[in-house]
C-alpha cells in the first residue's frame, strides 16, 4: 500500500527541542526521563477484602474463581477494557505491543513490601533500602533515609534475594475484523499493563514474543495475541514447595469460527504489522515509531511457517529447552517412580528415559529429544508429571513409616546422652536492619 505526498508529510518527525522541565527538587532542571503511565493495570490477584480495620491479604486467581483477570484503574475510569473484559467473561483479553523491542515495552524492577509500606527497591545496578526503623525516625525528623547499596555488595545481596522483580509489561487492545486484525483505543489513544511477580509469566511471555519474530524479521508491534491465565500444577517455588500457581500466556490464536493456517499467517501478519508501524507511540530511551517510519510505511517481510510452526505459534510458542532441562534435573534428584511392577530413579538415564517413554505415549524416550519439538505448556505438562510421581512417593514413604498394621520392633529405651541434654543456646545474634 502507497501513501500520499500528505501522508508522508504528515508522518515524517519533526525535530522538536525536549522541554526542559523546571524541578527544585532537582536542582533546577529536571533530568527525568518521559514515562508513558498506563491508562489501567490488570494481575492475576487481587486484593481480599479487609476487616477490622485492617487491610486485607494478597490473592492469586485461582481456576474455580469466575474472574480470572483482575482489573486496576488506578488512573481513573477506563470503560473501554472493561466493557471487553466482561464481553470475555473476563478470561481473557486479544492484544498487541505497541514496539517491536521487548525492552521497550517491558519493565522490572526490584521490590520488596510490608503489609503497610515499600521496604527496597532496586535494578540490577543498585538497591536502595527505606529505613524506617524507630531511631531512625527520631533522629531525621520523622523521615525514613533511603539507603543505597551497589550491586555486588554485601547488603545488595542479602537485600536483593527477599526482594520481587516487579515486573510491567505494556500492551494496546486488539480485535479481529474480517480482513485481519486491528488496533483499538476504547479509553483513548493509550496503553495498558500486566502487572505480576511472576518469572515463570515473564519467561513464558518473552519465549512466545521471540518464537514469533523468527517469522516476521523480528517486528511484532501491531501482532495480535490472545491473552489469557492459564493454572500450572506442581510449580516449585524459590523455597522448593510445589504449588499451584496462575502464568500469564499469550497465544496466536483467531476468534472461533476464524481459520488461521500457515497459508493465511502471512497476509495477517503483513497487514497488522503495517498498523503496528504506525501506532507512533513514544517509548522511554528507546527510538520512537516517529523516527522508524521516516521514510514512509516500512514494507514488512513475513516468512511462511509450516504446518508444524503454525501448531507451535497457537500453542504459545516452543519451549525454553535450557530452563526446563534445568528444572528436570533439580527436581528429579531422589524421585523413585514405579510403574508395571518396577521401581526406577528419575535421576538416572534409564529412569529419566522410562518416564518420558510413558508419558509421550512411547514417542520418546529422550528429554531433549521432546524439548526440541515441546511447547511450553507441554513442558510444564511433563515437569507437573513428575511433581506428581514425587508426591505419590512421598505418599508411599509416609505409608511405610505410619502404618499401623505393621508392628514396629522393640528396642530398650536408652538414657539421652549428656550432649544432647546440655543447653547450648547462646543470646541470640541481633539481625541486620533489613
Amino acid at each position: 500500500m502507497t501513501m500520499t505526498p500528505l501522508e508522508h508529510e504528515l508522518l515524517a518527525p519533526i525535530a522538536i527541542p525536549e522541554y526542559q522541565r523546571l524541578d527544585p527538587y532537582a536542582g533546577g532542571i529536571a533530568d527525568e526521563a518521559t514515562r508513558v503511565v498506563p491508562l489501567a493495570m490488570i494481575s492475576a490477584g487481587y486484593r481480599s477484602p479487609g476487616q477490622d480495620g485492617h487491610r486485607g491479604l494478597p490473592r492469586a486467581t485461582r481456576p474455580e474463581d469466575e474472574r480470572q483477570i483482575h482489573l486496576h484503574e488506578a488512573m481513573g475510569p477506563t470503560p473501554g477494557i472493561r466493557e471487553i473484559l466482561e464481553r470475555n467473561n473476563y478470561a481473557f483479553l486479544t492484544i498487541a505491543f505497541p514496539l517491536d523491542d521487548p525492552r521497550a515495552f517491558i519493565s522490572q524492577v526490584f521490590t520488596r513490601y510490608s503489609s503497610t509500606r515499600l521496604e527496597a527497591y532496586g535494578d540490577a545496578n543498585s538497591i536502595t533500602y527505606v529505613d524506617a526503623r524507630r531511631q531512625t525516625l527520631e533522629a531525621n525528623n520523622g523521615q525514613p533515609l533511603h539507603r543505597v547499596f551497589p550491586s555486588g555488595s554485601p547488603e545488595y545481596e542479602r537485600l536483593v534475594r527477599t526482594c520481587k522483580a516487579d515486573t510491567r509489561i505494556h500492551f494496546c487492545l486488539a480485535e479481529w475484523t474480517e480482513g485481519g486484525s486491528r488496533v483499538v483505543f476504547p479509553d483513548g489513544l493509550g496503553i495498558y499493563a500486566i502487572r505480576t511477580t511472576s518469572r515463570h509469566s515473564v519467561r513464558n511471555i518473552l519465549g512466545t514474543i521471540a518464537y514469533t519474530a523468527q517469522f516476521t524479521r523480528g517486528r511484532i508491534a501491531g501482532l495480535p495475541f490472545q491473552l489469557r491465565i492459564v493454572h500450572r500444577q506442581n510449580v516449585s517455588g524459590p523455597d522448593g514447595t510445589m504449588r499451584q500457581i496462575p502464568v500469564w500466556s499469550i497465544v496466536t490464536t483467531p476468534p472461533s469460527g476464524v481459520s488461521l493456517s500457515s497459508r493465511t499467517f502471512r497476509e495477517v501478519a503483513t497487514a497488522a504489522l503495517r498498523e503496528g508501524a504506525q501506532l507512533m507511540l513514544p517509548a522511554p530511551s528507546t527510538p520512537t515509531l516517529q523516527e522508524l517510519e521516516s521514510d514512509g510505511p516500512v514494507e514488512v517481510e513475513v516468512d511462511e511457517p509450516n504446518e508444524e510452526q503454525m501448531l507451535a505459534l497457537e500453542a504459545g510458542g516452543r519451549a525454553d529447552q535450557a530452563h526446563w532441562t534445568r528444572t528436570w534435573h533439580a527436581m528429579a534428584r531422589g524421585v523413585t517412580w514405579e510403574h508395571d511392577g518396577r521401581a526406577y530413579d528419575l535421576a538416572s538415564d534409564n529412569g529419566r528415559a522410562a518416564f518420558i517413554h510413558q508419558h509421550t505415549q512411547a514417542r520418546t524416550g529422550s528429554l531433549s529429544a521432546f524439548l526440541q519439538t515441546a511447547t511450553e505448556e507441554q513442558a510444564a505438562e511433563l515437569i507437573a508429571a513428575l511433581g506428581q510421581a514425587r508426591t505419590q512417593m512421598m505418599a508411599r514413604r509416609y505409608g511405610e513409616i505410619f502404618d499401623t498394621d505393621r508392628e514396629a520392633p522393640s528396642r530398650p529405651a536408652s538414657p539421652p546422652s549428656d550432649e544432647t541434654t546440655e543447653d547450648t543456646s547462646g543470646p541470640p545474634e541481633e539481625s541486620p536492619a533489613f
